[in-house]
């Protein structure tokens, strides 16, 4: 490493541990709400297609809908004898789009209410989709070949441009459409074309920068001015998290370096997927429950728990605010506020005191939300019992900051249906301070 890589190192990381640091005091924990998927599946992708409408699909073959922001999932898979394990899905708009799998291809014209079976002839595993326009739809498989269909998948033509599994195909937004390059990601290349001539033309090989024991997972497409990014893991004795980023002006993908470990939730393994709502907000997700997000486009990231250690695979945002993260185990997790609940943006009516609200509503069915002031950090244990003093779920139990948080409690079990009906108590402790509650559960 010569001097002047070695400056941009330590400007990197001295700039990274500032920024972080800024960041924390502005905000408090990360703020996810767990849902019940009804599965125990991998789940492998998400689409939101508005602030409260979600499609998720996974390995078992589910393929999972929700219309209120994962307070219930319904399955709308078709009834087919044949187990269909799903590895990505993509939407052109709240009706049109496609999930591809091992063998196995469907599309939707309605929202994903029903879906139509689509061939490709041969055995193929699809890795990638993008649905980029009303008619166009590429997907890409393990073996290195893309296929491209004009008639919004009855038809497809095919072009094999490397010998390695194409896991995520993106595309630079450009105002004429036949002009935007389109991207197709390997474990340590990308290649890129013009969408104009995608099946005839030559593909340009870029190398990542990853080495053999690494791979890239995922990249984003992206609008001109804007970055693009490429998400995976390296590292050789040990796995750590990749982000590649290049705008427009850049001539190479640029790796971005994370600070030091600090006092904060800490990478462990790699990140499998990355999406970027707006032009200065991106998130990714990852291994063991990670979740990094960052505000300044890419200059610098965060990482912010999500209560779950759980193998995070996908994740959509539809806005800054609103947001889906999927994963092992059939894990679901949602968000209102960008993931993380903000401290700082009211200052004149920061908490003087703890507290504990009733919950609204009460009585309930299925969820309802627990609302609760902290005046100081501390450890935050929230749990509910029933009339028997019996503990019947664990709400939170982590160390919180400053402010006003919400938790949603869901009173179904891991299979859908509801706990007994009756009355219930919540528990909060805050260091010394202990304040009990209770509710109505009703059928």
């Amino acid at each position: 490493m010569d001097t002047t890589e070695a400056g941009y190192v330590i400007k990197t990381r001295i700039y990274g541990w500032l920024i972080t640091v800024l960041f924390l005091v502005e905000c408090g924990i990360a703020q996810w709400v767990q849902q019940n998927s009804g599965t125990a599946e991998k789940l492998t992708d998400v689409v939101m297609l508005d602030t409260t409408t979600a499609i998720v699909v996974g390995r078992a073959g589910s393929i999972l809908k929700t219309t209120n922001s994962g307070a219930t999932w319904i399955h709308k898979e078709p009834s087919i004898d044949i187990l269909m394990k799903w590895n990505s899905m993509s939407f052109f708009d709240k009706l049109h789009g496609i999930v591809a799998g091992d063998s196995f291809l469907m599309t939707t014209t309605n929202g994903g209410e029903e879906w139509q079976l689509r061939s490709i002839t041969g055995t193929e595993i699809f890795l990638a989709t993008d649905y980029r326009g009303l008619n166009h739809i590429y997907v890409g498989d393990d073996s290195g070949r893309i296929y491209q269909s004009i008639d919004t998948g009855k038809a497809w033509s095919s072009k094999k441009i490397t010998t390695g599994p194409i896991k995520s195909i993106f595309y630079y937004t450009l105002p004429i459409m036949s002009w935007r390059p389109v991207y197709a990601l390997t474990n340590y290349t990308v290649y890129s074309t013009k969408f104009y001539d995608f099946i005839d033309s030559t593909w340009r090989e870029e190398h990542l920068g990853i080495t053999m024991w690494g791979a890239a997972t995922k990249g984003s497409n992206f609008k001109a001015g804007e970055p693009a990014f490429i998400v995976g893991y390296d590292g050789q004795l040990k796995v750590t998290p990749v982000i590649l980023r290049k705008t427009s002006a850049d001539t190479s993908w640029q790796k971005y370096i994370f600070p030091p470990p600090m006092p904060i939730p800490v990478f462990r393994g790699g990140l499998n997927d990355v999406t970027v709502p707006t032009s200065s907000v991106a998130f990714a997700c990852g291994d063991f429950g990670s979740f990094v997000k960052t505000i300044d486009s890419g200059t610098s990231w965060f990482p912010l728990p999500t209560g779950t250690t759980r193998k995070l695979n996908a994740i959509d945002f539809y806005n800054e605010r609103y947001g889906f993260v999927v994963g092992d185990s059939g894990t679901i997790l949602f968000t209102s506020n960008g993931g993380v609940t903000s401290v700082g943006e009211e200052p004149d009516i920061m908490p003087k005191e703890f507290s504990l609200e009733q919950n609204y509503p009460n009585p309930f069915n299925p969820t309802t939300e627990i609302q609760f002031a902290v005046k100081e950090r501390g450890n935050v244990d929230l749990r509910i019992y029933d009339v028997l003093g019996r503990e019947v779920k664990s709400l939170l139990l982590e160390r919180i900051g400053v402010g006003t948080h919400k938790v949603m409690w869901d009173g179904r079990n891991r299979f859908g249906n509801l706990v007994s009906t009756g009355v219930y108590f919540y528990r909060l402790v805050v260091n010394d301070f202990v304040s009990t509650k209770r509710m109505i559960l009703l059928k």
